[in-house]
């Protein structure tokens, strides 16, 4: 679909065209959940965060904005905060030495309605599934090793076997 397509779909649900925002879900559906299952890795939380995603998009529709912000970029970031959050809650029920990898927020002060931004939130959530990808193929202790050093900024000297 091109994104003039888009943007008259987005203009549509914005004046309360039920429709239109249904559309909008139909065509994207399909490439938010796969987003969401490629960082999380569960089908239950994918669906989960996907139906998240997109009331999230729903209820904020009207704050998009033609020539700030792309659907699909905006979409992708609003996936990319519900995953975000998620792994917080997650992390935050786990013991502090335990498996989960934590991308800390280096972006609160981030305008989430500009295109830059959503672009760049969609650059740094591809380049953290690689990571993700690439940690979980680490022993636990060498994982928790990098996590600690790299994310936590821990010391070496509590990695195992430093």
């Amino acid at each position: 679909m091109h994104a003039d397509d888009d943007w008259a779909l987005v203009a549509r649900a914005q004046t309360g065209e039920a429709e239109a925002f249904g559309e909008l879900y139909d065509l994207h559906l399909t490439d938010i959940y796969r987003f969401i299952l490629s960082m999380t890795r569960d089908v239950a939380v994918a669906e989960e965060l996907t139906s998240r995603t997109f009331f999230t998009a729903l209820r904020g529709i009207g704050r998009l904005r033609r020539g700030t912000d792309r659907p699909e970029a905006w979409l992708i970031q609003l996936a990319g905060h519900a995953v975000r959050d998620h792994a917080k809650a997650q992390t935050n029920r786990r013991s502090p030495t335990g498996d989960a990898f934590e991308v800390p927020d280096q972006d609160a002060d981030a305008d989430p309605d500009s295109e830059a931004d959503a672009e760049d939130q969609a650059e740094r959530t591809r380049r953290t599934i690689m990571v993700r990808g690439l940690l979980a193929r680490l022993p636990p202790d060498q994982r928790r090793c990098v996590v600690l050093r790299h994310v936590a900024d821990s010391a070496w000297k509590r990695c195992p076997g430093a």
